[in-house]
């Protein structure tokens, strides 16, 4: 990894993992270098494997390397080929401590409710070393399983969102009470891998996530809205016709917009899709912001609303508008 790299990933992703960066003028101690080294590594590779899932492969060590080809090939059953691209393709970084040269670090998916748990070692060449898919529930310590991944029944926007930041804002909370200050080996030993029943469930949100898909892309009216809702995002203009909502969530994500750069905003990408009553919801991702998520949804099928949300803050649907 060159310097540079690793700068642009750090400078994306330090603040938001809980370990900020020292003041101004002081000199980084050896720990805040290797966790920096750590966070900048893991970034770096969500960014990735993003975009080439296959390649994940190339950051396992020899040992472990095997496996993973072999469980892959499980996983590209029937319905669910895009699994591992789709699951990747917002997976958000979370970093635990370092100790001896390891350190673990998870890949989270907020619409699946899993994470990819990595162990890692050697900072200046690093391998993962082991790793496991972990449900939300086993790390939160909670039997629940949350409802929103399904995207079905939910009875409006207002609904749906809360419980998807939540469920994500207690994700890093768990994340780091099991893995900042623990050392690495015990705390990833700690975390139950999935057994055949948690692994189908994995399997039946991704054939649902493809489903969703499917009926997006054959719904003329919810391709139209995800049409016309990425034009928004992509163009200042756009953002302020009469068909994008006046209501105070739209218009608080407007203002967003206008802040970012142009050819930021040209890359949100639907990762997305549902319904709720007579609702049509589309939802945008953007890798050069990671940490935020964008929800466009009309009731009408006329005027265009947009939300834009922060899935590291788990402070609830009203205080994430008024903040």
């Amino acid at each position: 990894m060159t310097t540079r790299t690793m700068i642009c990933a750090v400078i994306a992703s330090t603040a938001l993992m809980g370990y900020g960066q020292p003041s101004s003028g002081e000199p980084m101690s050896k720990e805040q270098e290797s966790q920096l080294q750590a966070i900048a590594y893991s970034a770096t590779l969500a960014k990735f494997v993003s975009t080439n899932s296959l390649a994940f492969a190339a950051a396992l060590a020899p040992v472990v390397r095997e496996r993973w080809l072999k469980e892959e090939l499980s996983l590209r059953v029937e319905d669910v080929q895009l699994f591992l691209p789709d699951f990747f393709k917002v997976a958000y970084t979370y970093n635990g401590s370092i100790a001896e040269d390891t350190f673990c670090f998870g890949l989270y998916n907020p619409f699946y409710d899993h994470m990819l748990l990595c162990k890692a070692k050697n900072l200046q060449d690093t391998k993962i070393v082991d790793y496991k898919w972990v449900s939300g529930s086993e790390l939160r310590q909670d039997p629940t399983v949350p409802k929103y991944p399904l995207a079905t029944g939910t009875s409006s926007v207002e609904t749906y969102f809360p419980a998807l930041l939540k469920t994500a804002g207690d994700i890093l909370s768990a994340f780091n009470r099991a893995f900042v200050g623990p050392a690495p080996d015990k705390a990833f030993s700690s975390m139950a891998t999935l057994d055949k029943v948690g692994h189908d469930r994995l399997l039946d949100i991704a054939k649902l996530r493809a489903a969703q898909a499917v009926k997006m892309t054959g719904d003329k009216s919810a391709y139209g809205l995800a049409t016309l809702s990425a034009a928004i995002l992509a163009d200042g203009n756009m953002a302020k016709e009469s068909f994008v909502g006046s209501d105070k969530v739209t218009q608080a994500t407007v203002k967003t917009l206008d802040g970012m750069p142009s050819d930021v905003r040209r890359k949100f990408r639907a990762i997305g899709y549902f319904e709720a009553q007579d609702e049509k919801c589309v939802l945008f991702y953007n890798m050069e912001m990671p940490t935020f998520l964008t929800l466009a949804h009309t009731e009408d099928g006329n005027t265009v609303r947009l939300g834009m949300f922060d899935m590291r803050i788990a402070d609830g649907w009203e205080k994430q508008v008024n903040r």
